[in-house]
């Protein structure tokens, strides 16, 4: 995708102003004897534009969604996760909705009548059981 600068064929260049990394506990449980834990760490990278014309906002608009991928096929949703453990004949189990995939927002300013700038916050997540079996919904 090329970002124009507002009245120029010179492509924008967009810089990123921060990066970010959290590791947080979405879900815990005590099961059955066991503490499940499910882990999620999110990467987050701001990038900025200036001067850009309002058919590249519409292109940097065009890209904020949630999406997954689970085996080869993206989806327009955060997946979910199971945790799983079999102890003795018996399973136990957690779930968590919508922790894991790329979320990717876009917050835009006028700068002048036909000039825009824009940040795109892009979040990419991904989870981990620690004990336990995993498995991406």
């Amino acid at each position: 995708m090329a970002i124009k600068y507002y009245g120029t064929d010179n492509t924008a260049t967009g810089y990123v102003v921060s990066k970010t990394k959290d590791v947080r506990i979405v879900r815990a449980m005590w099961l059955s004897g066991w503490y499940a834990v499910l882990k999620q760490t999110t990467e987050t990278t701001v990038t900025h534009y200036e001067g850009v014309g309002e058919d590249s906002l519409a292109d940097l608009l065009a890209n904020a969604k949630e999406t997954s991928t689970l085996n080869g096929t993206t989806r327009q949703y955060l997946g979910g996760a199971t945790v799983t453990r079999s102890s003795g004949g018996t399973s136990s189990w957690m779930h968590c909705d919508d922790c894991w995939g790329t979320r990717v927002n876009v917050s835009a300013r006028r700068m002048s009548p036909h000039m825009w700038e824009a940040d795109v916050t892009e979040e990419v997540m991904t989870v981990d059981a620690g004990s336990g079996t995993l498995e991406l919904t």
